[in-house]
């Protein structure tokens, strides 16, 4: 738990979607927590443009289930996560 050694305020949590959807205020909000420059725009523009991992898969009906049976086991942890961080994910 990184909050044994760390401060909230020392900590940014972000998540890919908020990256990718918001990409300007998010990359805004890194160079503010790191105390940096902000990124030039021409810079912004290519990472609007560029797609990363954009690759999905098929999952059959087995995967599924599984994916079901490892939600809701872990369900409870990962909403400890939110409230400790102080975020929800879109995950």
């Amino acid at each position: 738990n990184y909050l044994k050694f760390f401060n909230k305020k020392s900590l940014l949590i972000l998540s890919a979607e908020e990256l990718s959807r918001e990409t300007e205020k998010t990359l805004g909000k890194v160079c503010k927590f790191l105390e940096i420059g902000i990124f030039p725009q021409n810079l912004i523009e290519e990472l609007k443009q560029e797609k990363y991992n954009v690759g999905r898969y098929k999952q059959d009906d087995e995967e599924k289930k599984v994916i079901e049976i490892l939600e809701e086991i872990f369900a409870p942890f990962i909403q400890k996560l939110y409230d400790s961080l102080d975020v929800k994910f879109e995950w």
